[in-house]
């Protein structure tokens, strides 16, 4: 009596952008694992972004052709928190600790 369901292809369209300056070099479409390449003139390589399940495209390219991705390490100050705690009438106040850590952020570099 009912309706048999129907499966539809998921498309990517939210965040799909090529770099001011660049080119769709190659495309295979919009739907789920569908793959564009995208281009810059006078740029060796380029970009292969991937229709993923989420419905969004893979590997954001830079915003201009004139820019690339770097990755850089960079300190980011972090508290480590040992809680105060009572062992057999002996108490120990909260100490906190602030340390130095390095992580890879990604940044766009323009020329």
């Amino acid at each position: 009596s009912g309706e048999v369901p129907r499966c539809q292809r998921l498309n990517c369209t939210e965040n799909f952008r090529v770099p001011e300056g660049g080119y769709i070099h190659s495309s295979t479409g919009n739907s789920f694992e569908d793959i564009v390449e995208i281009k810059c003139p006078n740029l060796k390589g380029g970009w292969v972004r991937k229709c993923q399940d989420n419905g969004l495209w893979s590997n954001d390219p830079p915003e201009r052709c004139d820019c690339r991705s770097e990755i850089r390490r960079i300190p980011v100050k972090r508290q480590i928190k040992k809680p105060a705690s009572c062992i057999l009438g002996r108490c120990t106040p909260e100490t906190v600790w602030t340390v130095t850590v390095y992580e890879d952020r990604e940044f766009s570099v323009c020329d």
